[in-house]
């Protein structure tokens, strides 16, 4: 076996939070630590809260990591891998790429958000130069790394890597009876829950449930979940966070999944992977790289400017009507998230070969 010849160093967030970036983290710095040198400095805390404490608690972690790099910097042959933070985090990545820069680390930076490529972002652009020609950008998909690459004229190498399905539900026999339509996500406005309450009322129907499950904190949300409890009893349900065994039993209840997110910083959510591999078809808003995410045998893209409730409407009654239709739709989604599982699965295994042996250079 070939000898590692980088050392890899990262400062991450980790569970703690609980989401795609965070999971595929913690995979990923497994999967490298049987294979060289790995040194870890966590942002998260193990009794993490959200809100501003967590903000203040992630800046502190961020700015405390200078010590971490500086204690290391008479190693040879370091690596400094982070993932890009959003809106004003892009400072945090800022100084840490400077002061790695400074003290010869080469930078990876993971991309798990996408509002800087959707549209440019000056800190984007001074992060991509500090990495500049022995950097390595990793990117969802090629169509996203084209787009990042041409939008601030990178230097950087780049790999492609998916987040990876981490697992699925033990199959069932669909459709329910009734129709059972499922959202799962932060409930909130920005990531379509309010979208998702407007479909359901297009679908007027006893023979179609609503099930919901995630975590609900702002006012708004708490509310309109309240109310539609009240108003349909016997067809409204929400579950709350679920994880483990809790998020498999919720993909072995639900027939779709709707995932109509206005969120800025969408790019490969997690959640879609886990319903296609769990042969549940995805009806999602075309945001980040949800469009290289599904195909058309797996789930209905649907363009932002688009009236969403309508066309998941209509595709859900052309479901229940024709149930050929969506057996099909549903082994088409199993079959997709199977593929992605594969390929994120050799990506991931190429890109710690890439970390520890091979110049970013050679990638071009």
């Amino acid at each position: 076996m070939e000898m590692p010849k980088y050392n890899l160093f990262f400062v991450v967030i980790v569970p703690g939070p609980v989401n795609g970036m965070t999971l595929t983290t913690r995979l990923l710095i497994d999967q490298a630590v049987s294979k060289g040198p790995v040194y870890l400095f966590p942002i998260a805390h193990p009794l993490y809260k959200s809100g501003l404490k967590w903000k203040f608690y992630k800046g502190f972690r961020q700015l405390a990591a200078l010590f971490f790099l500086l204690y290391h910097t008479f190693q040879r042959n370091k690596r400094l891998y982070m993932v890009a933070n959003s809106n004003h985090g892009l400072w945090y990545n800022i100084v840490l790429a400077s002061a790695g820069r400074l003290m010869g680390y080469q930078t990876v930076l993971h991309h798990q958000v996408y509002s800087y490529i959707h549209k440019k972002d000056s800190r984007m652009a001074l992060l991509d130069r500090l990495l500049g020609i022995k950097g390595l950008h990793i990117v969802h998909s090629p169509a996203m790394g084209e787009k990042l690459a041409e939008m601030y004229s990178s230097l950087a190498a780049f790999h492609v890597l998916a987040n990876p399905v981490l697992g699925r539900a033990p199959a069932v026999d669909r459709p329910h009876a009734p129709f059972c339509l499922g959202f799962m996500s932060n409930l909130t406005r920005s990531k379509g829950l309010g979208v998702v309450l407007e479909t359901f009322e297009r679908l007027d129907d006893t023979a179609v449930r609503l099930l919901l499950a995630g975590p609900c904190s702002d006012r708004w949300s708490k509310k309109s979940i309240e109310r539609k409890s009240a108003e349909y009893p016997e067809r409204f349900e929400y579950r709350g966070p679920v994880y483990g065994e809790k998020k498999w039993k919720f993909f072995q209840d639900v027939d779709v999944l709707l995932f109509p997110t206005l969120y800025a910083n969408e790019s490969w959510p997690l959640v879609i992977n886990e319903a296609l591999a769990s042969g549940v078809p995805v009806v999602a808003y075309r945001r980040g790289c949800i469009a290289d995410q599904l195909t058309k045998d797996s789930g209905i893209i649907v363009p932002p400017e688009d009236d969403y409730p309508a066309v998941a409407a209509a595709a859900i009654r052309k479901w229940m009507n024709f149930s050929q239709d969506y057996s099909r739709m549903a082994r088409g989604a199993e079959k997709r998230g199977a593929h992605i599982h594969l390929e994120s699965s050799e990506s991931l295994n190429r890109l710690i070969d890439i970390l520890f042996h091979k110049k970013f250079k050679d990638l071009k």
